[in-house]
């Protein structure tokens, strides 16, 4: 199948995707797309707009903290599993290791 016709931006500002979710109703976010595209494929979900978060800035972050690690919402989990990532955080990293 192929899925119903739609519209898509990737806006680069907050702003931009507030004002697109704003003026349709029927907008869906995409932030990496995987699992929408079978179901747009089947027909599940006819969206009129698919709203990219890729371009957002800053939802790509990783903070380790003392307080533990903040993940955006545009973090990928091969970002989280890059060894760069974990090397030098002393014993925090053994138990981030285990909690995934």
């Amino acid at each position: 199948m192929k899925p119903a016709a739609f519209d898509y931006q990737a806006p680069s500002s907050l702003r931009k995707a507030i004002d697109l979710f704003v003026s349709n109703p029927g907008a869906v976010v995409i932030a990496g797309g995987q699992s929408l595209m079978p179901v747009l494929a089947f027909r599940l979900a006819t969206p009129s707009l698919l709203v990219d978060l890729r371009r957002l800035p800053g939802l790509g972050h990783i903070a380790v903290g003392d307080d533990g690690v903040r993940l955006g919402a545009l973090v990928r989990w091969r970002d989280i599993e890059d060894p760069r990532f974990l090397r030098g955080r002393g014993q925090f990293v053994g138990d981030l290791k285990r909690s995934f």
